[in-house]
């Protein structure tokens, strides 16, 4: 049976603390290397885009198949999560409220391994939807962080978040920038972030332009920073401008560009001083949605949430397979008409005419050897056995 799950199931099953120990542990196979992912594809449509990635991850026993189409009103996501072992669709997840999940806790992983101990403001650069779960995982992850500080350009947006996260509004994105662990969110061509404005020793997690026209931060961030990591790097050479653009131009090298489970994994220390300022440039990678989706069908089997219906994919798949059977036995004889008719030449022409091969009379002079011999009768026998092959 496969389960769907609706938005509002998918918010009443995962909290923020749940996404981030879905995330972490992505990462973390990600290092071990049971993860595989198909970058993000985009498809123009009429004013709008569809957008494809996928992932398996062998070791948590799920893959999945993430879609979206997005328009100026708005966007509709669906997760499609497969099990790795069998021909199975385990669930449908509609997926808006899950992939802002995945993002922020993304962040937040970040900001548990990145962020300078102590830690206690988080400034945040953009009040949309994405950026209440920035807040909330952050929160999950670094338990320290006692002051949140938002900027956004309108004025109500900026009133209207605050209220919501329990944040205080910053007077610039500059007075944001100055915290311990500054995120950037927002949907700007240019960036939101400047270098110079930010203290030693803080986090950056730019988590809002994933396309090669976007970038949040200046590239004086890029040259003040001592580590720089992204979530995938096949990615970030596709969609960030914002290590795309500082590369070219000579500021950094991808060799100098690490990947967060590196150091989630204990390959790599990262941070190596209270004063280094580290940046996290996220993009967004599939993993993350196959281990949030799993924390979400795991709970909804527990807790009996979402709707169960039956996928009649199973018999298509078996008629497929009668039918590939089919064409292959035909195949089958086919040879062995042909095998037959070489060894007996006047089966020939009843060969090309598609007709029974049947031998009507013994034509003569075509026997040799002595009496009983049957090597020809043999023969033809091989030519059976050559041409059945084995059953599949």
């Amino acid at each position: 049976m496969t389960l769907f799950l609706s938005e509002s199931d998918v918010q009443e099953l995962l909290s923020p603390q749940a996404a981030v120990e879905a995330v972490e542990g992505a990462f973390l196979r990600m290092a071990a290397g049971s993860v595989e992912i198909a970058p993000r594809r985009r498809l123009k449509l009429q004013e709008g885009r569809l957008a494809d990635m996928a992932a398996s991850d062998l070791e948590l026993g799920y893959a999945c198949v993430k879609a979206y189409a997005g328009f100026a009103e708005g966007a509709a996501f669906l997760v499609a999560l497969f099990a790795v072992d069998r021909p199975e669709l385990v669930a449908l997840v509609e997926a808006d409220h899950l992939g802002r999940l995945r993002t922020g806790a993304a962040s937040a992983v970040a900001a548990k391994y990145l962020a300078r101990e102590g830690a206690t403001s988080l400034g945040v650069i953009g009040c949309g939807t994405q950026a209440e779960t920035q807040v909330a995982c952050i929160r999950a992850a670094v338990p320290t962080i006692e002051r949140v500080l938002a900027y956004c350009r309108t004025e109500r947006n900026l009133r209207e978040f605050c209220k919501r996260v329990g944040a205080e509004p910053a007077e610039s994105n500059r007075e944001a920038a100055e915290q311990d662990i500054v995120v950037t969110i927002t949907t700007s061509r240019d960036p939101v972030l400047r270098g110079e404005w930010l203290n030693p020793g803080c986090l950056v997690c730019a988590a809002g332009a994933n396309n090669p026209a976007s970038r949040e931060l200046d590239n004086v961030v890029l040259e003040r920073a001592t580590f720089v990591c992204c979530d995938w790097k096949e990615q970030a050479r596709l969609e960030s401008a914002d290590l795309i653009e500082p590369i070219q131009r000579g500021v950094l090298d991808w060799l100098e560009v690490h990947e967060l489970h590196e150091v989630v994994s204990g390959e790599l220390p990262g941070r190596q001083s209270p004063d280094d300022i580290a940046v996290f440039k996220s993009n967004g990678i599939a993993s993350w949605d196959v281990a949030v989706a799993a924390a979400a069908v795991e709970q909804a089997r527990e807790k009996k949430v979402g709707t169960e219906s039956r996928i009649t994919y199973a018999a298509t798949r078996s008629s497929v397979l009668d039918r590939a059977e089919r064409k292959e036995n035909g195949e089958r004889s086919r040879l062995a008409n042909r095998c037959i008719g070489r060894l007996y030449p006047w089966c020939r022409e009843a060969e090309n005419d598609g007709g029974p091969l049947r031998r009507e009379s013994r034509p003569r002079g075509r026997r040799r050897g002595r009496r009983g011999d049957n090597s020809y009768l043999d023969r033809a026998q091989t030519g059976r056995d050559l041409g059945r092959g084995p059953r599949r």
